[in-house]
């Protein structure tokens, strides 16, 4: 699986330093909004600020933990983009809880997409099955 990975992504230019800013602010960014709207439909349209001892997510935050995957995908290994289907993606681990601290992993954005709501594993057995299924034959 590694070595399709590989072959797959040796074209992928890396992502520039300002390009790696934009990004971390725009992935904090979305994070925040998406965890105030869960806020605001829990609360019946009432908006309402961080629950106690929850802390917004911030640029700071996202920047850690894109510096601990050295830029590369949590769930695949693929290094990421600036921008395109291997752009930068905040994935939540547990799709049921909200964007917040320690629920959070740096994915590129086709791994996001394809894995919805499973969790790690069942995403990882979903592209082993994948790599694993015979190739169709074409007449």
């Amino acid at each position: 699986m590694r070595r399709l990975l590989e072959a797959l992504t040796p074209t992928v230019p890396l992502p520039t330093a300002t390009e790696r800013a934009a990004a971390v602010r725009r992935l904090a960014d979305r994070a925040a909004k998406a965890t105030t709207a869960a806020r605001t439909r829990s609360f019946g349209g009432r908006r309402a600020g961080p629950a106690r001892g929850q802390l917004r997510i911030n640029d700071g935050y996202v920047r850690t933990l894109l510096y601990a995957s050295a830029g590369r995908c949590w769930l695949t290994g693929i290094p990421m983009a600036a921008s395109g289907p291997l752009q930068m993606s905040l994935d939540r681990i547990d799709s049921t809880k909200p964007y917040e601290y320690g629920n959070l992993q740096p994915v590129c954005l086709v791994a996001n997409l394809a894995k919805r709501d499973r969790s790690d594993e069942g995403f990882r057995g979903f592209l082993l099955g994948l790599l694993q299924a015979p190739a169709p034959a074409y007449s």
